[in-house]
């Protein structure tokens, strides 16, 4: 199975070399091939294509003959996937995965998809354009899905590879190598939760995109952190680098949240009158601590460890506080949940 991007902000449909192999395996082992688009309302413009190479003799009977069938299948397959053209609105990767999915269990020949998409889906059970997606926690994000009824049985049990996740091309701008990384994750936790495997191949695809007159919603990008001047505040939010481990005041990545800060760092060793005030913020989910804000606080505290021991600030220099759960906004789901972790440093003087 082939799902492919015919949509606005991604590449136009193609077979990456790295894929191009399995298909050739697929048409060889007479494995049916169909193909369906990633769009709004997914199609099939492919479907259950087998070929009898050689009329089914070996390829040692006829090496010509055979060459020749498999020649024909190949362009066949191409041609499918090159002149695929968006018929809908918006772009729901979900769907084409499940229709997908669908249509191999009906042949009960095949559960591999190859995914070539960004997996910039702005509708759906997994839409990457709303606010803080690409900085949710992707076990949260998948298991949801799971408890809300978002996973198709049809996943359970599939083999897929996705091409390209997180590259967008006009009108799609470029996300940050974050984002990027949280996307591919994202999906790889959503179909391990529907039952499934998903293997990445990272290669940006970055070629131009389809003429359509059908739009997408793009991705809103997050670009890193970086120093702000005076009175402004650096926010590092959800599945940042200075992620803290669930309900502790523990870093994820102590080596991420340390190049992360060193901007801070060098900004307030330059000038020993300079100071920053880093406040911590939670979501609204159950806590072994006294309270959000003594979480919130203690995240914030080893941040300020961080500075001071590690990157060599003077401690009087940093003010902490807590201010636990906000509700800014108020939590629904991952997204919401992401915005509201967050370690903001205000930079006072």
């Amino acid at each position: 199975m082939l799902v492919v991007a015919v949509h606005q902000g991604a590449s136009s449909p193609s077979v990456p070399v790295a894929a191009a192999c399995e298909v050739e395996s697929a048409i060889r082992s007479t494995t049916p091939i169909s193909v369906v688009t990633a769009e709004g309302r997914p199609r099939l413009v492919l479907r259950s294509a087998t070929w009898s190479l050689n009329d089914g003799q070996p390829e040692s009977a006829n090496p010509q003959a055979y060459q020749d069938d498999l020649t024909v299948a190949h362009s066949t397959v191409l041609t499918a996937v090159q002149t695929a053209e968006a018929s809908s609105e918006h772009h729901d990767l979900l769907a084409a995965l499940t229709m997908a999915a669908d249509q191999g269990r009906q042949t009960g020949s095949t559960t591999r998809v190859l995914i070539v998409d960004n997996g910039l889906s702005d509708s759906g059970a997994v839409d990457m354009t709303r606010p803080g997606m690409t900085a949710a926690d992707p076990g949260e994000v998948a298991d949801f899905l799971a408890a809300h009824g978002g996973c198709p049985a049809s996943l359970a049990g599939t083999s897929m590879t996705m091409y390209g996740a997180g590259y967008g091309v006009e009108p799609q701008q470029k996300l940050s190598l974050r984002q990027v990384d949280q996307v591919g994750k994202i999906w790889q936790a959503v179909i391990a939760a529907c039952g499934g495997r998903l293997d990445l191949v990272p290669t940006p695809r970055t070629e131009p995109g389809p003429e359509t007159r059908h739009t997408v919603n793009p991705v809103t990008p997050e670009p890193d952190a970086v120093m702000a001047p005076v009175g402004k505040t650096l926010r590092f939010i959800g599945n940042s680098e200075l992620r803290f481990g669930l309900d502790t005041d523990e870093l994820a990545d102590p080596a991420a949240a340390a190049d992360a800060l060193r901007p801070v760092a060098d900004y307030l060793n330059g000038d020993g009158t300079r100071s920053v005030t880093v406040s911590g913020t939670t979501s609204n989910g159950p806590t072994g601590w006294l309270d959000h804000v003594a979480l919130a606080t203690a995240r914030a505290r080893r941040v300020e460890r961080l500075l001071v021991d590690t990157l060599g600030v003077d401690p009087a220099q940093v003010r902490c506080e807590g201010l636990g759960y906000t509700a800014n906004p108020p939590v629904v789901d991952p997204a919401t949940a992401a915005l509201n972790r967050t370690t903001r440093i205000r930079i006072d003087s």
